[in-house]
């Protein structure tokens, strides 16, 4: 094994960081062929056997969970995956997140042409798009439905809004802290599952309301709102 050395911190840093981006890269690499191969693996499976319907593919995933510990959905997920994209491409910028995405988009064109666009680096896997429905996108901002929880802005109108946060815990403490444990638990998730309690207007303050649920990684779906209650992130209001 070669090793190399560095005579100065700045050489040192610099050296350090590039051992981990490539390792990060290296890892997501590995997890995306693994989940690939996954999903080709029990949709051989399921094609080449005996009784090849839904009820028999949804016992051979039910099965392969109880047996190995994960959940379901994962597995779904990797076999659309590679239904997806029977052949897999190496595209070193696209990471699994961006693959979670793409899976879900039905129209093959606009899924090829998201493909095209991650791998050049114009297409993050956190954006985060409503669709219109008319071949177009925009991007919204939604509140949490029935919880309060302090705003990280500090502005003008989230005093309005609620006169008992004053300006120090909006900016310090609370809200930075509500705003890292929702990073933290979002960003090694499955998938992430929004429901939009009004799709024609928004509340006062321009925002459309909703209800955020997601999958971690054992497959356990989780209500955001409500688990930001019982942390005591934020507390119950009504709409």
């Amino acid at each position: 094994m070669n090793t190399v050395s560095v005579a100065t911190y700045a050489a040192l840093r610099k050296k350090v960081e590039e051992t981990l981006l490539l390792g990060r890269q290296r890892i997501e690499e590995a997890k995306v062929r693994t989940y690939w191969e996954t999903g080709r693996l029990i949709n051989e499976y399921l094609q080449r056997s005996e009784n090849p319907n839904q009820e028999h593919g949804k016992k051979i995933v039910a099965n392969l969970a109880k047996d190995l510990g994960f959940g379901e959905t994962v597995f779904y997920r990797c076999m659309r995956f590679a239904e997806k994209f029977p052949t897999l491409a190496a595209r070193p910028k696209l990471t699994w997140a961006h693959y979670r995405a793409l899976i879900t988009v039905p129209d093959e064109k606009k899924r090829l042409a998201l493909e095209d666009k991650a791998a050049k680096g114009e297409w993050s896997s956190r954006d985060f798009e409503i669709d219109t429905g008319f071949d177009d996108q925009k991007h919204e901002t939604i509140r949490l439905k029935g919880i309060d929880c302090p705003e990280f802005s500090g502005d003008s109108a989230t005093k309005k809004a609620d006169p008992s946060l004053n300006r120090r815990t909006i900016q310090g403490g609370e809200g930075r802290a509500a705003k890292r444990f929702v990073e933290r638990e979002l960003a090694h998730c499955e998938s992430i599952i929004l429901k939009s309690a009004r799709t024609q207007r928004k509340e006062k303050w321009g925002r459309y309301l909703g209800d955020v649920f997601y999958v971690d990684k054992t497959g356990k779906q989780i209500y955001l709102n409500n688990l930001l209650l019982e942390k005591g992130y934020a507390v119950r209001v009504r709409d």
